[in-house]
């Protein structure tokens, strides 16, 4: 068949709770996507632009993407008993409680394309208050659901992708866009010095990187070339920095997890890694550790 569709459409809960919503399941008891489902194409996007009396016509400034709105509905069926129709129900509806910081997280909607390719989402269920039940659904079976969901962070996702490591030694730091792939050699000396390598964006938007930064070494610089940031912190060998560069969670932690303020970080703004394959990273470190870097590939659709 050269149209087998869309492999697998798959919600987890908060809870880690899966369920398969698309593509071939159980036809006895599980829950099914219904028509239009929304979401899963280019989400809302704010352009800016600057006019001018005096010029006919305006300057594209640039645009940002909202937080994505997501709609679907789903039939809930069990034909089996009423009871066990009343509990898959309910067990259905614990993985769509609402997030709360500290209580909850989100959950994710997971597109599996045909070649088993995955992108996914992020979601906030939404909750109205406003579903009516027209006749007993535990006497046939089944209901059918309209759910809203949030995701604040609107663009799908992959799987992360993963530099080569800095270190010092030759050729063996080596960086590419993923594990195997090929880059330019980089040297850590026990001075600063500065070195080159490439990682590979695949994803359509630029995504923020996240740099690991290992001991012994005093301070180390990262970035992109023009757009280096200063870390100042004493780490010792077998220790590491974790620098999360994402502004809507960015962070600096040690190998325990714990959060290391007040680490000093001066020079530019932390940079993201436009789009595009062998894009150019720089870093530099005074000590003789090692830098890996990774970044989430970031994408307007669905596939």
């Amino acid at each position: 068949d050269h149209f087998p569709g869309i492999e697998a459409i798959e919600w987890t809960g908060w809870n880690g709770d899966t369920w398969q919503v698309g593509g071939c399941g159980d036809y006895t008891t599980g829950v099914i996507l219904g028509r239009r489902v929304r979401g899963l194409h280019y989400g809302d996007l704010e352009e800016w632009s600057s006019e001018s009396p005096a010029v006919d016509g305006a300057q594209h400034l640039g645009y940002r993407a909202r937080p994505r709105e997501v709609f679907f509905t789903v039939r809930v069926y069990s034909h089996t008993t009423s009871q066990e129709w009343v509990e898959h129900d309910s067990r259905w509806w614990r993985s769509m409680l609402p997030a709360s910081p500290g209580v909850r997280g989100p959950g994710r909607l997971t597109i599996t394309q045909p070649n088993g390719a995955k992108r996914w989402l992020d979601l906030w269920p939404r909750h109205t208050g406003d579903h009516e039940f027209e006749v007993d659904p535990a006497r046939r079976g089944w209901a059918v659901y309209g759910q809203y969901l949030t995701a604040y962070r609107p663009y799908w996702t992959s799987d992360r992708v993963s530099s080569h490591r800095f270190t010092q030694g030759g050729a063996s730091g080596c960086f590419g866009g993923s594990v195997g792939g090929r880059g330019t050699p980089f040297v850590i000396g026990s001075q600063s010095v500065f070195g080159a390598a490439t990682i590979s964006n695949p994803g359509e938007e630029p995504a923020w990187p996240v740099w690991t930064v290992r001991g012994p070494f005093t301070s180390a610089k990262i970035g992109v070339p023009g757009q280096l940031s200063e870390i100042r912190a004493s780490v010792a060998s077998g220790d590491w920095l974790t620098i999360d560069t994402d502004p809507l969670a960015q962070s600096v932690t040690d190998s325990t997890g714990a959060a290391r303020y007040p680490t000093q970080i001066t020079g530019a703004p932390f940079a993201a890694i436009p789009p595009g394959q062998n894009r150019p990273l720089i870093s530099e470190m005074e000590g003789t550790g090692s830098i890996d870097v990774s970044l989430q590939p970031l994408y307007h659709r669905a596939w």
